[in-house]
């Protein structure tokens, strides 16, 4: 990694201060009215609140290093950004529909891209105020003030597949689970998907619509910092150095034993 944004992001109290930034989110969004807006361009919703913990998590940012770019749901970014040798990307809010009808399935997201890859990424989850945050492939779970760290050994345990999976409905979704011997299926919005795969709560997340980047990267780091991985259909790694804002289809493994076990791509 570049050696200044090596030195920036190893620095004593680096951790701190972004675990900081992320409790400032969470205040804020526990402490204010939940105020909805116009819907963007794309139809999804935007809330008052999205653009408040936007510019929470980008003054902070900038505060740490002005020159590393940040591509955001909620401004406009040239794709180019995507080629940078480093970036950070964030949601403010990956849930917005939930948050606005005063539901729990929302989070904050933060993660930053070095050559294509999620070296770092912290997701918040206001309603409980837990906190996960991964860096150099190590990861800590904020509960209750407490941490706990985690160092990537786990194992899968589960005799039958426990599939977690957006709300949506598809039938090639459909016909992909119907491959399993008694799975037990999940439905889960926004980046706490990753979460529950990070702490071994489920097996694997099958993806096969298209989703923004700033919606995965975060959970991605989280979910190679706990030993598991994210892969396409032909199982390589997901990268996020292409010049476009949308992922292709992808399967989130709790662990790297978990394709094999359940015979997923086969």
């Amino acid at each position: 990694m570049n050696v200044a944004i090596l030195k920036t992001i190893n620095k004593k109290n680096f951790d701190r201060y972004l675990i900081n930034t992320a409790c400032k989110c969470i205040d804020y969004i526990r402490e204010s009215n939940i105020r909805p807006l116009n819907n963007k361009n794309d139809g999804t919703p935007l809330s008052i609140a999205d653009l408040k913990i936007d510019s929470i998590i980008r003054k902070s940012l900038n505060q740490i290093n002005p020159k590393i770019k940040i591509i955001s749901e909620e401004y406009d970014f040239s794709l180019d950004a995507y080629l940078e040798d480093c970036y950070w990307i964030i949601d403010p809010i990956d849930g917005t529909k939930s948050y606005i009808s005063g539901g729990k399935e929302y989070t904050v997201n933060i993660a930053l891209i070095y050559k294509g890859e999620p070296r770092l990424g912290l997701i918040a989850h206001p309603p409980s105020k837990k906190i996960w945050y991964a860096k150099n492939n190590k990861l800590i779970i904020i509960n209750n003030g407490v941490q706990e760290h985690y160092n990537g050994s786990k194992q899968n345990t589960h005799n039958h597949p426990i599939i977690i999976t957006s709300k949506e409905n598809n039938i090639e979704m459909e016909n992909f689970l119907n491959r399993f011997k008694n799975p037990k299926r999940v439905k889960l919005s926004s980046s706490l998907k990753f979460c529950r795969l990070a702490e071994n709560e489920a097996d694997f997340y099958p993806r096969f619509s298209s989703i923004s980047k700033w919606d995965i990267a975060a959970g991605h780091a989280i979910l190679n910092a706990s030993g598991g991985e994210l892969i396409d259909l032909n199982a390589k790694h997901v990268k996020y150095n292409s010049k476009i804002s949308k992922t292709g289809k992808f399967i989130a493994l709790a662990t790297k034993q978990t394709k094999d076990k359940f015979n997923i791509l086969n």
